[in-house]
Parts: C-alpha cells; structure tokens; sequence
C-alpha cells in the first residue's frame, strides 16, 4: 500500500448511516428532494416521513451532510491509491481520473500506455452505495464499452471479480465488480465509528490484486474485444 500523507481517522456519521441503512437511504432521498412536501418522493415510509418533518430534522440533515464531507475526505485518499497502486511502476496502463458530480463516486479513466489504434478506456468506479439489501458497501468496479459480454470477459481475466449487473442508473451494465466491502467490516465497535484508514486499506488491498501480469490480460483483452 502507498504510504498515506494523512490519517483519515474516524467518520461517526458514516458509523451510524452504516447501522441504520434503510432509514438513512429513506431520509437522503427526502434531503434531496429540497422539499417539505413528502408526498412528492415516492414510496416514502409514514413513519420516515413524520421522522422527517419532526423535531430531529436538523440532526438527520446534520449526519447527511457530515457523511458526504468524511465520503469526500476519503475518495480524496481513493484518488491517490487508484493512480498509485494500479499506475505503478511497469504498469501496462495509466490512469487519469474523471470529473463526475456525485458526492459518493469517484472515477478514473484508465488506458494502456502503450497505445493501439482500437484502445477504447476502462473506466474505474469507486462508490459507496447501499446494496439490494440495505448494507453500504465500498464498492471497486471496472467497465468498457461492450456491454454485458465485455463485463463477463473482464471478470473471467480479473482478480476476485464478478460479472456486475444494472444496479441502477449509475451503475453500467457489464462492469467487472473486484470489490464490495462491507462498511460494517470497519465500523469501531466501542464508537460506532467507520474506521476510513482501515477502509483505505482494503481498497489498497483490491487493486494490488490486480497486479501488472493482470492489468496486460486487461489490455489484450479490451484490443481483442474491439
């Protein structure tokens, strides 16, 4: 692992978005709303809504927007470890990352370094989202242009990948998922706290898998799939 510049230390608020997932996801979709009226998001709980439109308001608004400011301190470290652990030196690629307006995405296009008239970029998602049963996982996936058979191709040549599928609208069918870590695997038990730097650690852990042997599969795979 790239040695850190900064201990990222806990995130409280990630800790109790983690343990409360369903009703925080709940909540954060009327915080983005802007709007009092809950009868304008769909599928909205009775009892989220009164929790809601409560006395607690400003504390629930309060951990939404401390969750986003440690998620922003922590993808600020993910950046660093992405171009660092999978541009390292002999690698067969480099990586740039790309501007996306998500407060819980960050993004890198990677692109051999060596190029090839039919070189097309991987795009290299890092997230934290809720998964189809309300936990908040870290998620790591790889995509390219091709769709479900390319996303099946890259999981057969990636390491501890699996062939991802549409999970939403910002989640591109046919990605290669090679992580999906558990928030609750970081929490601190005495605070309840999300541990960020050991957090860190396993999204280091997930792109050295992906040694230089690997990401040149990844390459060849992509020209031959062009």
């Amino acid at each position: 692992m790239s040695n850190p510049t900064n201990a990222l230390g806990l995130s409280l608020a990630l800790g109790f978005w983690t343990q409360h997932a369903p009703a925080m996801d709940a909540l954060y979709e009327l915080y983005l709303a802007d709007d009092s009226d809950t009868e304008s998001v769909e599928d909205i709980d009775r009892d989220i809504a009164i929790i809601w439109a409560g006395e607690r308001h400003a504390d629930i608004v309060a951990v939404i927007e401390h969750a986003e400011a440690d998620a922003q301190r922590f993808f600020g470290r993910a950046k660093e470890l992405v171009v660092a652990e999978l541009g390292r030196k002999d690698s067969p690629v480099s990586l740039k990352m790309r501007n996306v307006r998500d407060s819980w995405k960050v993004v890198a296009m990677m692109t051999p370094r060596v190029p090839h008239s039919h070189d097309e970029s991987f795009e290299v998602s890092i997230s934290i989202e809720s998964s189809t049963e309300s936990k908040v996982l870290l998620y790591v996936s790889v995509w390219r242009k091709g769709g479900k058979r390319m996303g099946s191709a890259m999981a057969g040549v990636l390491r501890d990948a699996y062939h991802g599928v549409a999970k939403g609208e910002d989640w591109h069918a046919g990605s290669a998922v090679i992580g999906a870590i558990p928030l609750t695997d970081c929490l601190v038990k005495d605070s309840g706290s999300v541990d960020l730097d050991a957090l860190a650690e396993r999204l280091s852990a997930v792109f050295e898998r992906q040694d230089n042997v690997v990401l040149q599969r990844l390459v060849d795979l992509g020209r031959e799939y062009s």
